[in-house]
């Protein structure tokens, strides 16, 4: 009981703590587009993406398929236009059966983070950042467009670490790689001053059960392209399921009702 109570109210804080950044005005004052490439080395497969960043909103198009993050109402839709299905799950729905971070043994050790000089990527100047988290086996190689401006929390979105998910070790890596130089004016950051770079490339490495994994995420176009209404509308007709990570968690828990208990 103290267990699920100490859980309720850590996520009771970080929807508190999400609410209240986003308060402050919009996460991305100037809309834009990233169509992004991910290649994981796992799978061998390689994925193209369509995102599209406005407001509060992050609307991401994976063929058929369309999700829809809605920061200041804290919630996920999500649609399958193939099956003529949608879901819509609250952030705090999502988060309270999305894994928790993972933390680490704790070392001394800091991350190291080095500056390697200046490349062109995706029609873009960047900077070429080395990252390594020795605590974390974690290697990451980072171009950074520092003409596009992040605050922390606009950042945690495009990198994926922001509630209702868990910043990780590698999101932390990459953000203190995309941290810019002071001086710098935001146009997509507070007015704190504090901003990040985009990473427009980066390839993260690190041993998972003595194997090598290679993760590369690509921007290969960035515009301020709006996405088609056909799209982010609802199909007509559409049936409303349960969110996928709803789903999964519950037939999990329903699997391991199943197994049955040793008696001693």
């Amino acid at each position: 009981m103290a267990t699920s109570r100490a859980s309720v109210l850590c996520l009771a804080l970080s929807l508190s703590a999400a609410l209240s950044a986003y308060a402050d005005g919009p996460l991305f004052p100037r809309p834009f587009h990233l169509t992004r490439e991910i290649d994981d080395s796992l799978t061998g497969r390689v994925i193209r993406v369509d995102e599209y960043y406005s407001g509060d909103r992050v609307i991401t198009v994976n063929g058929t398929k369309t999700a829809i993050a809605d920061y200041a109402k804290q919630e996920l839709t999500e649609m399958d236009r193939a099956r003529a299905t949608y879901s819509v799950a609250t952030f705090a729905q999502l988060a309270s059966v999305l894994p928790a971070r993972r933390v680490s043994a704790k070392s001394d050790a800091k991350p190291v983070i080095e500056r390697k000089g200046s490349d062109r990527r995706a029609g873009r100047n960047v900077d070429v950042v080395v990252a390594d988290d020795a605590n974390a086996s974690l290697h990451a190689e980072v171009a950074v467009d520092q003409t596009m401006v992040l605050s922390k929390d606009a950042f945690d979105v495009v990198a994926g670490g922001a509630f209702p998910k868990s910043s990780g070790a590698a999101v932390d890596l990459i953000r203190g790689a995309s941290a810019m130089k002071r001086g710098r004016v935001a146009s997509n950051a507070m007015t704190s001053g504090e901003g990040y770079g985009l990473p427009v490339e980066q390839t993260l490495r690190w041993q998972t059960n003595g194997e090598a994994v290679v993760v590369t995420m690509k921007v290969v176009a960035i515009d301020e392209q709006l996405p088609p209404a056909e799209l982010i509308a609802i199909p007509a007709g559409a049936r409303r399921v349960e969110a996928k990570a709803i789903e999964a968690k519950r037939i999990a828990d329903d699997s391991d009702s199943l197994v049955p208990t040793r008696e001693h």
